[in-house]
């Protein structure tokens, strides 16, 4: 099953990450669990 998700409101920086994550192959799920992980 696939679910769209829209966030709004970001700083231009974390849009730029999230577009570059996307275009190497992350899914936004793979990159937020990996942004969890840092913070510990």
């Amino acid at each position: 099953m696939s679910l769209s998700i829209t966030i709004r409101d970001i700083l231009g920086e974390i849009r730029n990450e999230l577009a570059r994550s996307a275009l190497s192959g992350r899914s936004l799920q793979e990159y937020l669990l990996e942004k969890g992980d840092n913070n510990d």
